[in-house]
């Protein structure tokens, strides 16, 4: 797969992103919160539509608890099959629309057509991030045990540990999330040649070498907007009484928020292009380039013939009369 080092900085990243997003800004921000809602915030709305009675410990019955949260928990687990086909769909939409190709609305259903490779693409993926953390906790009540025979000495060491196992697995799991980013992009890019998801994550990983530093760069540079996206919500949530703060809250919250993930993830599609060979930006008047595949390629070639022969140049020594002219 042709990828490349990414030099490109995020402004000029984020500068192609808004010019794909003029004129579609309300359109690609309804469906992230179409993904919101379906694929994270079923269970969470179900919630705060019933905070008189998770709020109310003292007057609420068991019953009432043990519905609302059975109901919450099955929620939760249809919107975790929910999730992969919703993601991918949106991947689809804006990629096309970095393409400038006509993207739709409807193409969040795109991962619909393709259901059993999203999802065991997001299956996989949690489970490499996930199942560490299991094992080192496992990890963790044997070497505890093995150190203390008190019970108060057995729990100490083993706090200690699981907080220093937790670091490492934090470490890791971001490492993870960023190598494998791009794995609903390559499901949903119809260019790339899928061979099954452990395959497919394996690309995506080798495609993120030497350039994770660097996503992850972009990524924080989001941050402030994101921030500012909270404060609305925030301020809802002062003024407005408990139960209802809780919805609308939430509700002021995800609107800016959905325009923030349009913007983030529009900048991702563009350098996901950029990644793919498919994409160069004139690092001079930051504009982007088409470039054909081919093109691409032959590029590729030349430049590694061309270092080759500037390597074997700088090997021949030089004659006496050339180092004391010098």
């Amino acid at each position: 797969m042709d990828h490349v080092r990414m030099i490109v900085g995020s402004g000029p990243m984020k500068k192609i992103a808004r010019q794909k997003l003029k004129g579609h800004w309300l359109e690609t921000a309804a469906v992230f919160i179409i993904y919101s809602i379906f694929s994270k915030g079923l269970s969470q709305i179900f919630l705060n539509s019933k905070s008189d009675v998770t709020s109310d410990v003292v007057t609420a019955t068991t019953e009432s608890f043990e519905n609302v949260f059975t109901i919450a928990a099955v929620l939760a687990v249809i919107s975790f099959f929910l999730a992969p086909p919703i993601l991918v769909g949106c991947t689809k939409y804006i990629l096309k629309l970095v393409k400038d190709e006509e993207a739709k609305v409807s193409d969040i259903l795109y991962g619909f057509k393709c259901y059993w490779r999203s999802f065991k693409q997001y299956f996989l993926f949690n489970l490499i991030v996930a199942l560490p953390i299991l094992i080192l906790i496992a990890i963790a009540l044997v070497i505890s045990s093995a150190i203390s025979q008190r019970v108060d000495s057995l729990l100490l060491s083993f706090l200690v540990i699981i907080i220093i196992l937790l670091l490492v697995w934090f470490v890791y799991a971001i490492i993870m999330q960023i190598g494998l980013f791009f794995k609903f992009f390559v499901i949903a890019d119809e260019k790339f040649q899928y061979n099954g998801a452990i395959d497919s994550l394996k690309t995506c990983f080798s495609m993120m070498s030497g350039n994770k530093a660097h996503l992850f760069g972009v990524m924080i540079s989001f941050i402030g907007w994101y921030l500012l996206a909270i404060i609305p919500g925030s301020i809802a949530a002062a003024v407005l009484p408990p139960a209802a703060s809780l919805i609308w809250g939430n509700v002021i919250i995800l609107i800016p928020f959905s325009f923030v993930s349009a913007y983030a993830y529009a900048t991702f599609a563009v350098y996901y292009r950029i990644l793919r060979g498919e994409l160069k930006i004139d690092i001079v008047d930051e504009e982007p380039h088409e470039v054909n595949k081919e093109f691409f390629k032959e590029a590729v070639h030349q430049e590694t013939t061309q270092t080759d022969q500037t390597e074997t140049t700088v090997d021949i020594p030089k004659d006496d009369n050339d180092e004391t002219n010098a």
